[in-house]
């Protein structure tokens, strides 16, 4: 169950308010390259968050990767660019989400 959904543009400060709310949480940041998620750990650590270290989209769905806490949730961060690189280039028109209940 999605229970916080944030929309907002590019460069609007959209990643910064996941940091904010994964700070000090067993949550596990999902990101759409490994680079991405090297980078969001240098950005937390650079501004005192404490947070897992994030894992990649490719990571998540191609390898065995489990979280080692049973209680451990996952935050996806653009998703947009995780569709896209899911659709390999394949024009993406429309996508459905479910309403935090």
């Amino acid at each position: 169950m999605i229970n916080h959904v944030i929309i907002r543009s590019r460069g609007s400060g959209k990643t910064d308010e996941l940091l904010k709310i994964a700070d000090g949480t067993n949550a596990v940041i999902v990101c759409h390259t490994r680079r991405r998620a090297v980078e969001l750990k240098e950005i937390a650590e650079a501004r005192f968050f404490k947070i897992k270290d994030p894992v990649s989209i490719d990571m998540l769905v191609d390898t065995n990767w489990r979280p080692k806490e049973r209680d451990t949730e996952l935050m996806f961060d653009d998703v947009d660019l995780m569709l896209e690189q899911l659709a390999r280039g394949i024009p993406i028109k429309t996508i459905t989400l479910s309403k935090p209940e």
